[in-house]
């Protein structure tokens, strides 16, 4: 799912108040809703007021975008109750949020996530955690970057080069229901960010398998630096961790999701380690399955919102001699259980 805002520059709105007007008046479904958007941006007559709304039902069903919205607006401003409400349930709905065109400061990124829930503050790694390397200290915004300063030192954290599918924040007893990234320096090829659906993995799931894993416990948790599969030998005492329910029933949308990830989920409770990772490996392939994955082309000005207990991301590698920054932060969730 994908939702797009437009901003707006003050000295434009006056060449669109009349069309603004005029596209109030009615919906517009299917391709020609996109059609319409791109002539609007590309005559040369504007973008759309960050004062109104304009509902464009673009729902389309394919193999890697099951269905597209975009609602028209800026969120740099405050948000009214009936436009809060309607981005609220398309995130439920659809879980990816894609904002396209902003330009956005760490406060009107913290804003417009505040409307989700507590702006969340790091967590520091434990003492004696691995791969942390030196990147920066931070509070409640992430810098995600490969930058270095003159002295060869991290300007901001997570590097460079591929990240497998995770999901944030699993590992606390509260994990973060919502993160927002906010694309600032994006390199020309790669570096995408890949959104899997654990609603669809649910749903693939056979009969027999949700029987068996109703109620079932993971133990969820972290290390710095893993490749696709975190160390489950890993002591416990040195990294964050937390069971929980492998299957959960999502608070916003009460649709049911598979809860595990190959960076995250060490084993499953009360189960023998060789069966459980027979039993994870199973389930990891059903939640990384291409048909279930949208990949997201980086550019510039996007925002994008997603809801952590409904999706996996992963990003993909990128040329070396080229630079990727993006802006992250995440909104506290409750309980599971």
């Amino acid at each position: 799912m994908l939702l797009v805002g437009f901003r707006l520059k003050n000295d434009d709105r006056h060449k669109v108040n009349k069309q603004m007007k005029a596209a109030e008046q009615f919906e517009v479904s299917g391709s020609s809703a996109i059609r319409w958007v791109q002539r609007f941006r590309e005559n040369g007559t504007g973008k759309p007021s960050p004062r109104r709304v304009v509902r464009l039902d673009l729902r389309r069903r394919t193999a890697s975008r099951p269905e597209r919205f975009r609602l028209l607006t800026n969120h740099c401003r405050p948000l009214d109750a009936e436009t809060l409400r309607q981005i609220k349930d398309a995130w439920h709905e659809h879980t990816v949020l894609l904002f396209r065109g902003q330009s956005l400061s760490e406060d009107d990124q913290r804003r417009f996530a505040s409307y989700f829930g507590a702006v969340a503050k790091r967590v520091p790694p434990k003492p004696g955690a691995t791969g942390i390397g030196d990147a920066p200290a931070w509070n409640d915004m992430m810098l995600v970057s490969d930058k270095l300063d003159a002295n060869g030192k991290p300007l901001g954290t997570l590097g460079h080069g591929e990240m497998w599918f995770h999901t944030d924040k699993c590992y606390h007893r509260r994990p973060h229901r919502a993160s927002f990234l906010y694309g600032i320096e994006i390199p020309s090829a790669g570096g995408h960010t890949k959104f899997s659906s654990m609603y669809a993995a649910y749903d693939r799931l056979p009969a027999d398998l949700k029987r068996r894993l109703d109620g079932a416990m993971v133990m969820q948790g972290q290390q710095y630096g893993v490749g696709r599969r975190i160390d489950v030998t890993l002591p416990l005492d040195s990294t964050h961790h937390c069971r929980q329910p492998i299957l959960l029933t999502n608070p916003g949308s009460g649709r049911k999701a598979l809860y595990v990830a190959s960076q995250n989920s060490m084993w499953i409770e009360d189960m023998p380690r060789d069966e459980s990772e027979a039993l994870l490996q199973r389930l990891f392939e059903i939640a990384e399955d291409p048909a279930i994955i949208y990949e997201h082309v980086w550019r510039v000005g996007d925002l994008i919102m997603w809801d952590n207990l409904a999706r996996l991301h992963a990003r993909t590698d990128w040329p070396s001699e080229q630079r990727r920054t993006l802006r992250r932060c995440t909104v506290e969730g409750e309980p599971l259980y």
